[in-house]
């Protein structure tokens, strides 16, 4: 009976994971407690079958723990989202004075690496700019990224290579305002995908 409920504990993680319009790998966090349950099992060295089913497993581990090993990121490229960190910081400032960082695409940890202040309320990045995430917003995307852009972020950071189907509302808004009010600062290499922050122009 136990067995059963742990089986569909992990059915029902399964489900959860999936429904969402975007899966990311983090999600995957949420099987581990239903998953090692169901296998307990299997690691019972008592079984007609020895430590043949524990030897499975572990191999199995191995060999997963092997596949995502993608999922860390390598110590050259928090290197370099730390060198854009220090390139950005000393251009914005924690009470708005001198400007908010906007990280329209790219690692939000860089909000907290240069003390700026916040634009937005919805400074997950995914929010304002995954297209799957259009109406999940109290506020419609196109209209909070205006918002942001009219009060002047004096940094604005990008990716060259979307993870999901984006906004073409928010890009374009945007884009336009990088065309015609920012220079480039910085370009780093994240990953898969290259980071770029543009700091606006003096008046």
């Amino acid at each position: 009976m136990d067995h059963d409920l742990y089986l569909g504990w992990l059915v029902a993680c399964l489900a959860t994971i999936y429904l969402p319009g975007t899966v990311y790998v983090y999600y995957f966090a949420a099987l581990v407690a239903p998953a090692i349950l169901v296998g307990l099992p299997l690691l019972n060295r008592r079984g007609p079958l020895g430590a043949l089913p524990l030897a499975l497993v572990l191999s199995g581990t191995v060999a997963m723990v092997g596949h995502f090993a993608w999922v860390r990121a390598p110590r050259e490229e928090a290197n370099e989202i730390a060198a854009l960190a220090s390139n950005v910081a000393p251009l914005v400032g924690a009470t708005g004075i001198k400007g908010c960082l906007y990280v329209f695409d790219g690692p939000t940890a860089l909000y907290h690496m240069t003390k700026s202040c916040l634009p937005t309320k919805y400074i997950y990045a995914d929010h304002l700019n995954n297209n799957l995430e259009r109406d999940a917003l109290p506020v419609s995307q196109i209209s909070e990224v205006r918002r942001i852009l009219h009060n002047k972020p004096n940094v604005i950071v990008t990716a060259d290579n979307p993870v999901t189907m984006q906004n073409p509302e928010t890009i374009a808004a945007v884009q336009i305002a990088i065309e015609m009010h920012y220079r480039h600062l910085r370009t780093v290499k994240w990953g898969e995908r290259n980071i770029t922050a543009w700091v606006r122009n003096r008046r």
